[in-house]
């Protein structure tokens, strides 16, 4: 082979190269979402590519499940490596008409080890500042398509994920969360209990992101004849909480069927324990 034969084919192969990377198929992405979720996200008939494009997406309570909820509306993202960070740090914008009031904006670093993700800075439709904190809203009766025991419960009432600022470390011993994530519940009711409504509720998991040190997650009542409390750790992908579920005084009687099947009754209380 000539030197100019060899270049040639060195130019040809880092040209191939390149436009695998450019044009990258968005099922990439819903094939990585559905390993890192074990199954329980799917995009289904993802288009566009890896940088720019569009999936609907569906829960579901994983391998083997029959529940599964296809939410309306489609899930768009956009990487690029925009926004002043240098080295291999990229912007992630992510935009779903039914889920997210504004665009979830995430910086991305990879690397060949562990590699992070963490909230950047947004910009409101209609508001030329940035704004700090994310929101993500949906539906609890949608955790039905995860399986037990939601299936069971049937869970209403509206779920709101927001934060902050957090940076989540993807490490080889699991994630590390460094920040805080709050999801609260509000307005929930259960097909379980004549009661229209049982409460509202708050969980916290919060970290520093210092080596195995786990995320501590706290489960409190905002208001209702459910009371909720306990406490706990998320440590890689794994939850452990332990905790309790009483009734407000007055709502014994209302509330006895769904006590006796939330956890392990202990006299008036319920006995909640989760991994």
């Amino acid at each position: 082979m000539t030197p100019a034969t060899r270049w040639a084919f060195t130019g040809a192969l880092l040209g191939a190269l390149a436009a695998a990377v450019v044009f990258a198929p968005a099922r990439w992405v819903a094939w990585a979402l559905l390993q890192t979720s074990q199954g329980r996200v799917v995009l289904g008939h993802a288009q566009g590519t890896v940088w720019s494009g569009h999936a609907q997406v569906t829960l579901t309570g994983g391998p083997g499940s029959r529940d599964a909820l296809t939410l309306p509306g489609q899930l768009s993202w956009k990487l690029d490596g925009s926004g002043g960070w240098g080295g291999l740090a990229a912007r992630l914008t992510l935009r779903h008409p039914g889920l997210m009031p504004a665009p979830l904006v995430l910086r991305l670093l990879p690397g060949l080890g562990p590699w992070s993700l963490s909230l950047a800075e947004g910009t409101v439709p209609g508001k030329a500042e940035p704004t700090s904190g994310a929101a993500v809203l949906w539906p609890a009766a949608w955790l039905t398509a995860l399986g037990t025991p939601w299936n069971t419960l049937q869970p209403s009432g509206l779920l709101r994920l927001s934060s902050p600022g957090f940076t989540l470390q993807m490490a080889p011993g699991g994630p590390r969360l460094q920040g805080s994530l709050v999801l609260e519940a509000t307005d929930i009711a259960s097909r379980l209990s004549t009661l229209p409504r049982l409460g509202s509720y708050r969980v916290v998991v919060a970290g520093t992101g210092a080596g195995s040190e786990a995320a501590t997650v706290q489960l409190s009542t905002l208001d209702g004849a459910l009371l909720l409390s306990g406490s706990g750790q998320w440590t890689g992908a794994r939850l452990r909480l332990r905790g309790e579920a009483r009734a407000a005084p007055g709502q014994e009687a209302a509330l006895q069927n769904l006590l006796n099947l939330i956890g392990t009754r202990d006299g008036a209380r319920s006995i909640l324990s989760i991994g």
